[in-house]
């Protein structure tokens, strides 16, 4: 009976550390595209190109009450927002929700983003909601859609 009762906790024990096969879309690998996703931008960050290469070839980007971009519009509006010198200098995030089912993964997250202007001036802040849709394809994650709607602060 030890020995069963040893080999049940022994095999828990390894579905819980033994990492998702390669190639398997997993909750920990979503995340880590999420959080690169967000550094592209950022005063250290890669640029528009990183940006770019997040963003699934059907990719679409809606901002409530405003316009949505396809994959090309939007690298064209973060190329343009980069090359002026803006910088996201500090980003604030909490994943209130993260599901995966088969290869599509949804993030939903609040966000704060405060921004430098070229010459690395603050620039304004935005405060809003996010939901990511992402399609896990070729052993990465891909953002399909990005939602944005803004929270109006007092």
């Amino acid at each position: 009976m030890k020995h069963l009762i040893f080999f049940g906790i022994l095999v828990c024990w390894l579905g819980l550390t033994v990492p998702a096969r390669p190639g398997t879309p997993d909750e920990g690998s979503l995340r880590a595209a999420a959080a690169a996703f967000s550094l592209t931008t950022s005063v250290d960050g890669a640029g528009w190109q990183a940006y770019g290469s997040f963003l699934h070839a059907d990719f679409t980007r809606w901002f409530v009450g405003k316009r949505v971009f396809d994959r090309d519009g939007l690298i064209a509006s973060v190329r343009e927002w980069w090359q002026d010198g803006t910088r996201v200098a500090s980003t604030e995030s909490e994943i209130v929700h993260l599901s995966i089912s088969g290869n599509l993964g949804v993030v939903r997250k609040n966000v704060t983003e405060r921004y430098l202007d070229g010459k690395g001036k603050a620039s304004g802040e935005f405060r809003g909601f996010a939901v990511q849709v992402w399609q896990y394809r070729d052993n990465r994650w891909q953002m399909l859609t990005l939602d944005i709607a803004p929270v109006q602060t007092p």
